[in-house]
């Protein structure tokens, strides 16, 4: 995981973004 590598935003969204998908992820391992 990068940070500030777009600026403080760019790296929010990226984190976001790879929490979103863990957590689909997860939601299919359990389902």
């Amino acid at each position: 995981m990068v940070e500030g590598e777009n600026g403080d935003d760019g790296g929010r969204r990226k984190r976001l973004r790879s929490i979103g998908w863990w957590r689909e992820k997860m939601a299919t391992m359990v389902d």
